[in-house]
């Protein structure tokens, strides 16, 4: 992709086909198949996947919430400590 607006051009295009289905079962199709329609390969790299912009995207009765800002404190393996000591089970 060659910029922003380049992104948001091709977003608008998804937009207008509708229903699309999924190119992988289970939590991550939705996903995969955004990033495969726009041209954008799989990776696992923390961090932005799109011109800068982290892409998210959620089946539409989805009941489970997005995560868009995620900061890990400090010091390293703090997240697994708060888990133990205040983490409890939905």
């Amino acid at each position: 992709m060659k910029g922003y607006l380049e992104l948001v051009s091709r977003l608008k295009e998804l937009k207008s086909i509708g229903y699309i289905k999924t190119h992988r079962t289970g939590n991550t199709g939705i996903g995969k198949t955004l990033e495969d329609l726009l041209g954008i390969e799989e990776n696992n790299i923390p961090g932005p996947n799109a011109e800068m912009i982290e892409l998210k995207s959620a089946r539409k009765n989805a009941r489970s919430m997005i995560t868009l800002f995620t900061k890990s404190p400090l010091p390293g393996g703090a997240n697994s400590v708060l888990l133990q000591r205040f983490g409890y089970d939905a």
